[in-house]
């Protein structure tokens, strides 16, 4: 009984790191795209305004 009890709760405590885990590669992984995102969108402004200062 207490030999499944402590499996258990380690199991829970497991259960709770991952989710920790999982969240925190969720919030990199949106920090990343949204910097790219913005490096990306901020050379194509760069591009449109060398075209437009050009044309």
């Amino acid at each position: 009984m207490s030999i499944r009890r402590s499996i258990k709760k380690v199991y829970r405590e497991i259960k709770k790191v991952k989710h920790n885990l999982y969240r925190q590669m969720f919030s990199i992984v949106i920090s990343a795209t949204s910097l790219i995102s913005f490096i990306f969108y901020y050379n194509f402004l760069d591009t449109c305004s060398h075209f437009l200062v050009k044309g």
